[in-house]
């Protein structure tokens, strides 16, 4: 008897083609994977003028998601620096598959932010 088993690489979809925010607000960059076999990790990029980066989510408390549990990328206290291109990747055995990119602006300015906050007090 002869066994065949059909693996391909990850399935990876974004949810939007791009994505707008207020400076200082939340945004979630829904990203769905579906994958046999299953997905080992999640990478996001970003580019920006050519540069791509890979988004380092361990290390900034302002970035969450990411995992093979939860793919999609949450950014809290939106920056300028936040903007750009963003990629989503997942890794199996069986290989790499990427989502199309979604772009991310952000809204507002520092100056905008700052007079907000003190017309309020």
């Amino acid at each position: 008897m002869l066994f065949c088993f059909l693996t391909a690489t990850p399935n990876v979809q974004i949810a939007q083609a791009s994505y707008s925010v207020n400076l200082g607000g939340a945004v979630e960059l829904v990203c769905v994977v579906s994958a046999d076999p299953p997905v080992s990790s999640i990478t996001w990029t970003r580019t920006v003028n050519g540069v791509t980066t890979t988004v380092n989510i361990g290390s900034l408390a302002r970035y969450t998601g990411g995992t093979v549990s939860n793919p999609s990328l949450t950014i809290l206290n939106a920056q300028v620096s936040d903007e750009g291109s963003y990629v989503c990747s997942a890794q199996s055995s069986a290989g790499t598959g990427q989502s199309g990119s979604t772009t991310l602006s952000v809204v507002g300015s520092k100056y905008n932010s700052d007079i907000s906050r003190m017309v309020e007090k």
